[in-house]
């Protein structure tokens, strides 16, 4: 069965469908008005990250044993996050995660390992990412900030 991951900001969840048949399968997460999951992606081991821009976290949910946890924290510094954005995995199954003013590089583990772009770059609120070339690895953000797309070697 091949499947496709929604996130539902204004439901605070994340919806599961069958490709071919349109049919929902499973919900993510409950109604609440403080969870804005804006972005879900998927780990190369199948668990299924969601960045919850309402509490300023990346969540993991662990298909296998339908348990949610936090994966990355609230916070400024790097290897923490404020509104992330978006998230995505490279083939690595590295993630790279948007948030309020940066894009940074973490391990599958969630270990943060780099801050992708430099604070002169101006990214301010990043909406959506992209990788877009794994040789050499790039990464387009969409930065509503100043409504340009800028791409990013890591």
């Amino acid at each position: 069965m091949r499947q496709v991951y929604v996130a539902d900001e204004e439901n605070g969840c994340v919806f599961m469908f069958d490709i071919d048949s349109g049919k929902k399968l499973r919900k993510i997460g409950t109604k609440n008005e403080e969870h804005e999951y804006v972005d879900v992606t998927l780990t190369k081991t199948g668990k299924v990250l969601v960045a919850d821009e309402g509490n300023d976290q990346v969540l993991l949910y662990d298909y296998k044993d339908q348990s949610l946890k936090v994966f990355i924290n609230d916070g400024y510094e790097d290897g923490k996050v404020m509104w992330p954005s978006g998230v995505v995995v490279d083939e690595d199954d590295n993630i790279i995660i948007a948030s309020i003013d940066k894009l940074q590089l973490f391990s599958s583990d969630g270990q943060f390992i780099k801050r992708i772009d430099e604070q002169e770059d101006g990214i301010s609120v990043p909406l959506q990412l992209c990788i877009i070339s794994y040789n050499p690895c790039m990464v387009a953000v969409a930065n509503e900030g100043d409504n340009t797309i800028q791409i990013f070697n890591y």
